[in-house]
């Protein structure tokens, strides 16, 4: 039998390959990534704890970010699955990240008026005067949607109401732009202290 004679590849032909075969493992790890990353997403909207924990259990980044930068604490927040951020801040979700334009889960769901969930996150560290890049806080999101229960626990947790953002709206003045009854009797009695 004759042995097979392989031509010896040169070193161009050789880093072409390996650059080929390293460009082939990289897209299908990002492919896989993105994959994973959707399905974290996905389960935090929908409250599914269990496929939580699957993804975490198999290396899922648990702070990782969509192209909003929404991270599934953010989702999961702003959606109201209150089991999901559970999980999530039991498994060191950052509780302040923020996403594209600096919101945080706090103000995700203090929009919402999801107040069990705005308990759960002061409680974990939420910072209740945080800003975002337009300057708004939690409490001026939940004021201009006349969420009278989070704008309460809010300021019984030290978020200040003289805060302005950066077009020098305060909570009180934006509860007035959107008729917020409720809440701009609240803020004009925490002012008057």
């Amino acid at each position: 039998m004759s042995a097979l004679i392989k031509p010896k590849l040169t070193f161009a032909e050789k880093t072409m390959k390996t650059l080929t075969l390293l460009f082939a493992l990289v897209l299908t790890f990002s492919i896989t990534t993105f994959a994973q990353n959707e399905k974290l997403f996905d389960a935090a909207r929908n409250n599914q704890v269990k496929t939580l924990e699957e993804l975490i259990k198999n290396g899922v980044n648990i702070n990782a970010k969509d192209s909003k930068g929404f991270s599934p604490l953010i989702l999961a927040s702003y959606n109201g699955s209150l089991e999901a951020v559970e999980f999530l801040l039991k498994n060191k979700a950052d509780v302040n990240q923020k996403d594209n334009m600096g919101r945080t889960a706090l103000m995700s769901v203090g929009f919402r008026g999801h107040l069990p969930i705005v308990k759960l996150l002061v409680e974990n560290g939420a910072k209740v005067n945080e800003k975002n890049l337009a300057g708004a806080t939690a409490l001026m999101f939940a004021a201009m949607v006349n969420k009278v229960n989070v704008v309460k626990y809010l300021l019984d947790k030290g978020s200040d109401a003289n805060i302005v953002d950066e077009r020098g709206n305060s909570a009180l003045s934006l509860a007035e732009q959107q008729g917020a009854e409720d809440v701009i009797d609240l803020l004009k009695a925490v002012k008057s202290k």
